[in-house]
């Protein structure tokens, strides 16, 4: 994901412990999925951030999380927030999904002062 000369990878989903689909699954909690995203800027490593959030409907691939998480501390732009995440593919109970199949979106959006 690229923003002008600031890129975001993501590099590994650290743990998914969200609620399976399948058949005679039931859970109690929908489960979190943790991400670790990279920040460049014109190229430059700036850091890591592990994102975090749980589903709130069980087998919807939007992750709710806790609040925004800013990323304005590794670049000069600053208001930069990740506001929302999606991470696919969503996990079936009777498959394990492999760090190579998953793919994760990013929202971003970046406060702007009235004058």
């Amino acid at each position: 994901m690229f923003l002008g000369d600031i890129s975001i990878k993501f590099k590994k989903i650290v743990s998914d412990s969200r609620c399976p689909n399948g058949k005679g699954i039931t859970c109690i909690w929908a489960g979190e999925v943790k991400v670790l995203v990279e920040f460049y800027e014109n190229g430059e490593f700036k850091g890591d951030q592990i994102l975090s959030g749980s589903n709130i409907l069980v087998g919807e691939n939007e992750i709710i999380m806790g609040s925004n998480s800013s990323i304005s501390d590794f670049f000069k732009l600053k208001g930069l927030d990740i506001s929302s995440l999606v991470v696919t593919p969503y996990p079936e109970s009777s498959y394990k999904i492999s760090q190579d199949e998953y793919s994760v979106e990013l929202k971003i959006s970046e406060a702007v002062k009235e004058n």
